[in-house]
């Protein structure tokens, strides 16, 4: 698995990819595959830019005048510290044979939107929304989130979904000050986690919180949702 190998020495496979540019009528397209650290959608570097993992997989991005869009997959990852790469499982113990996601983001003058999916095969689904408004010196946005968990999550509940809303506003000054202020609602257990398409959650501590208390069940239309 994606922890297996941690206490060895060894050489690992940072980056490795075959990448092209294409130009297809007015949109600009990048098609990438190999080994790297693929962002599309929902998918991002597990472990930051200083350190980051490596997936193995593909992805491509386009880009038509104020419109981008992005799709990733991949089936297995390494952590920074290993030197094998390692499958995806649930928390019941399951192969998850891939993960892949998707997503876009509409710039207007000063407002933006951004929306994505992502789902680890068999297990989880999320969802992402995002709409903000920007100037030089303001910044506010709104981003939702939620995800499905068909079977057993890692706190030990079945077929559960969680929610986060949060607000973000940010003020910049000419004097290299910036302040910012951040509001999170969230309805599951994990106080300051916000999901991710991996078979494990990004944790961040948000300024202020508001815990709602406990997992919602899924209705059964819900939980057989790919």
């Amino acid at each position: 698995n994606i922890w297996a190998n941690n206490d060895v020495d060894g050489i690992a496979l940072y980056k490795a990819t075959l990448e092209a540019d294409y130009k297809l009528g007015s949109m600009d397209l990048n098609v990438a595959a190999g080994y790297s650290q693929f962002n599309g959608g929902l998918l991002g570097s597990n472990w930051g830019f200083l350190f980051p993992g490596t997936y193995r997989g593909a992805q491509v991005k386009g880009k038509l005048a104020k419109f981008s869009w992005s799709y990733a997959w991949v089936d297995a990852y390494r952590t920074p510290w290993a030197t094998e790469l390692g499958h995806f499982f649930s928390a019941d113990g399951k192969k998850i044979d891939y993960i892949h996601s998707g997503g876009f983001k509409y710039q207007f003058d000063l407002f933006y939107a951004e929306a994505g999916v992502g789902q680890s095969l068999n297990w989880q689904n999320c969802y992402f929304g995002k709409l903000g408004y920007q100037t030089e010196k303001f910044h506010a946005n709104y981003q939702y989130y939620e995800y499905y968990v068909t079977g057993r999550d890692y706190a030990g509940n079945k077929n559960t979904r969680g929610r986060q809303d949060v607000l973000s506003l940010t003020y910049s000054t000419p004097y290299f000050f910036t302040g910012s202020v951040e509001y999170v609602a969230t309805n599951f257990s994990c106080e300051f986690t916000i999901p991710s398409a991996h078979p494990f959650l990004i944790c961040k501590i948000p300024l202020i919180k508001t815990i709602f208390p406990e997992l919602a069940p899924l209705t059964p239309s819900a939980s057989s949702r790919r």
